[in-house]
């Protein structure tokens, strides 16, 4: 018996201890094969495989660390798919039949729940605008305010869906200046407002998205939300121009409401700019859904926030 340390091992200990040592580390590996890690199954049954091999967000917050292969999707499919499930078509008729919509066609709505429009989305625009930035490659990009805001030099290519998004953000800033003044709010009214918690639920679950790097996430949420968002601030636009509704604007050309008409404006390609992002991160589907869905559920809580303003 010999004495290694404090340990006695016995000459069979040892010639294990050898022959164990000698063992090529190759056959000790018990990782699981990534044929096993990666695959997943899809809604409809069918088994698929995905090469994603994702550890968190790059350092530069565009995209997962580590070795990536993406996946190859039909990104328009993707984006088909979303828009057709029960919750994105209950969330849309939901938000049409909304009451704020129809106190404004109503030519009810209060000046405090047309001023909630502008406070929330002060706080709302910031926020997404930071978000949107970190998702183009740009996590440094963190104003106090857009006012004047310049946007940070580019990382990815000027068409990259997140950077267009962001140039929307910055370019509306001073829009939405204009649509508060008219209401009676300056500057400090906005930076000063005590923010709801339900109307900054939507821009909060954003900045989640961003922080972990979900551009496919983001893409899939921009596909079906916005839209939506679009179709609101044009059912606005509508009833806030109406001359017979008594809100004392001068049409839908009323420089008051360009922040409005911006937004009902609908962005063309988005469809597209979405299912490339989709196709160059290459996720599943069921890893998109519900950040969709929930987004969609916060862009209700918006607008139940703003009508409930007192």
């Amino acid at each position: 018996m010999r004495e290694i340390g404090h340990i006695f091992l016995s000459a069979p200990h040892i010639l294990i201890l050898s022959i164990f040592l000698a063992t090529p580390k190759r056959s000790l590996s018990f990782a699981p094969r990534p044929s096993d890690r990666y695959n997943y199954r899809r809604n409809d049954g069918a088994t698929a495989g995905t090469d994603i091999m994702s550890n968190g967000p790059s350092a530069d917050g565009t995209g997962d660390r580590g070795t990536r292969t993406a996946n190859k999707i039909d990104g328009l499919a993707v984006v088909d798919r979303l828009k057709k499930e029960p919750f994105n078509v209950d969330t849309e008729t939901r938000l049409f039949d909304h009451p704020y919509l129809a106190a404004a066609r109503a030519g009810t709505l209060t000046l405090a729940q047309r001023q909630a429009f502008a406070l929330e989305q002060y706080g709302v625009q910031l926020s997404d605008a930071t978000s949107f930035a970190a998702l183009s490659g740009n996590p440094g990009f963190v104003p106090s305010s857009l006012a004047g805001a310049a946007l940070p030099d580019p990382v990815r290519p000027p068409e990259d869906l997140f950077r267009f998004l962001l140039g929307g953000e910055v370019y509306a800033a001073p829009l939405l200046l204009a649509y508060a003044e008219g209401l009676g709010l300056d500057g400090d009214a906005l930076h000063h407002h005590r923010s709801s918690a339900r109307a900054q639920a939507y821009p909060s679950y954003w900045a989640r998205i961003a922080l972990a790097g979900r551009r496919a996430a983001g893409a899939a949420a921009c596909a079906a939300n916005f839209p939506a968002w679009g179709k609101m601030c044009a059912s606005l636009l509508e009833a806030l121009s109406d001359p017979e509704n008594g809100y004392g604007y001068d049409g839908p050309d009323d420089g008051a409401l360009a922040f409005v008409k911006f937004f009902a404006t609908p962005i063309e390609n988005l469809d597209n700019m979405a299912a490339k992002v989709l196709e160059e991160e290459g996720a599943a589907y069921e890893d998109l859904v519900e950040h969709v869905r929930l987004l969609q559920e916060y862009e209700i809580l918006f607008w139940d926030a703003i009508f409930d303003a007192k």
